[in-house]
């Protein structure tokens, strides 16, 4: 499910905003368990280039990827200044591509999407982090009031759309930030159970490679064709021995 608020058509995005509520107490719990997500998946990844769309933070992430890219608003320092609907990246050129709470804040979230992933390449990853709406303990405070409420199952519709094949989604973040340190055991058995109503939802994807399509097989292509015309052919006539003229 998609909804659009009101308020949100035709205002810039807040990444800052986001970013500060982010960097707070009160969203500590909730960013180690991404966190950790996102570094348990980096591990497996390797190649040229990581893209970081209005990254939360400033520290490099542990990666085998030698390049690390943050790109954009002009609200944040970035490496890259973008328009969330025109990356001035080539097509296919990235090896990761990571949106972390991104979509909840674009103009246009499939937009956004669509554009993270023209930059992908076949066989690259897209990473996508996104707040649940119908968490248990999603934050209410701002700047959430003002963020699209996206599914889970909405997300994975358009990444499949997107030509992406997925991992099931991981939801974390089940108990009150003030519960996680005393209750980490309930939070360990919740995560186990992966009830769609963590505060947050993690969707790992794969850009698909599409093969050329096969070529039909030459007695296929012969089945139609009809046999050259050749001439009838005569008996060949039986050799004469050789006689020998005596004188």
């Amino acid at each position: 499910m998609y909804e659009s608020i009101p308020s949100l058509s035709g205002r810039a995005a807040l990444p800052r905003r986001v970013r500060n509520w982010c960097a707070g107490p009160q969203a500590a719990s909730l960013m180690a368990a991404e966190s950790a997500w996102l570094q348990a998946r980096l591990a497996r990844y390797f190649g040229s280039y990581l893209l970081r769309y209005n990254a939360l933070d400033e520290t490099p992430l542990t990666t085998d990827v030698r390049h690390q890219i943050r790109l954009g608003c002009d609200s944040l320092p970035q490496d890259l200044y973008a328009d969330e609907s025109g990356w001035p990246v080539q097509p296919e050129a990235a090896d990761v591509v990571i949106l972390q709470h991104s979509l909840e804040f674009a103009g246009s979230p499939y937009d956004l999407l669509r554009e993270a992933a023209r930059a992908v390449r076949p066989g690259g990853h897209l990473l996508v982090l996104v707040r649940n709406p119908w968490g248990l303990c999603a934050s209410r405070s701002a700047p959430w009031p003002q963020a699209h409420r996206l599914s889970a199952a909405r997300v994975q519709e358009w990444l499949a759309v997107l030509g992406f094949a997925q991992e099931a989604p991981v939801f974390a973040h089940y108990l009150p930030a003030c519960w996680q340190g005393s209750a980490s055991r309930l939070e360990a058995f919740l995560l186990k159970k992966q009830w769609p109503l963590g505060a947050c939802y993690m969707i790992a994807a794969r850009k698909q490679v599409h093969a050329a399509p096969l070529q039909r097989s030459r007695s296929h292509r012969m089945k139609g064709l009809l046999p050259i015309p050749v001439a009838p052919q005569r008996k060949s006539p039986k050799p004469v021995k050789e006689q020998r003229l005596h004188d």
